[in-house]
This record gives C-alpha cells, structure tokens and sequence, in this order.
C-alpha cells in the first residue's frame, strides 16, 4: 500500500474522531485535497533531499538516475521526485538507522556510493 494512501486512510479515521472539533476537521479536509491533487504528489530536489536527511542535492540526483527513486523532468529541465517514493526510502533509512544489518538498504547505498564516485 502507498503511503499516500496510508495517510490518506489516517486522515480518514482522524476525521471521524474530530466530528465535533469543526475547524480541526476542515483543515484536515484540507490536507486531504491538497492529497487528491496527483501534481502535488512531485517535489523536488532539494525537499527530498530534507526529507531523506542526506547532505547533498547530488546524492538525490544519482539516486533517481539509478532508478531508486522515480522521478521526471520538467519543461525547464528541473527533477522532481515522486514524494511516495522519497517517504518510502527516507522510512527504509530510518530502519536501517535502527537495524544496521538490514542488506537491501546496504545494498542501494552502496550502488548510489559507486555512481557518485568519479570516472576516469
């Protein structure tokens, strides 16, 4: 399941809850709107690298080029990231920040590590 589709699922039950707290619940349909726009679902490169927690631009970039994080350019030649995918990996390292040994993520930064080293 997404987690564009979580959120929105959680915002739901939240919703429910705050039936009697009216202004709370209208900004959450505001939330939810903001969600159904699927324009909204691109960010670039800079809020993704925020949102990853990682020191460079660049390093978001060679991601996206090695097909880990999908993404798309715009008219203007500028990369947007799809904001699915920059949550997904941000939460896989954070698990990997709490399980060390976890392989696959070991393995994905060890491939961004040898696209971002420079060619003879």
């Amino acid at each position: 399941m997404s987690v564009l589709r979580q959120v929105r699922e959680r915002l739901d039950a939240v919703e429910r809850d705050l039936a009697d707290r009216l202004q709370l619940a209208s900004e959450i349909r505001a939330v939810r709107q903001l969600l159904a726009d699927p324009a909204r679902h691109w960010i670039g490169t800079v809020d993704a690298q925020r949102l990853l927690g990682v020191h460079s631009v660049n390093t978001v970039k060679a991601w996206a080029q090695s097909g880990l994080l999908h993404s798309r350019h715009l008219p203007n030649g500028r990369l947007q990231l799809h904001l699915d995918d920059v949550l997904r990996a941000s939460e896989a390292a954070q698990t990997q920040a709490t399980f060390p040994d976890d392989a696959p993520v070991a393995e994905a930064k060890r491939r961004v590590a040898q696209s971002e080293r420079p060619r003879p």
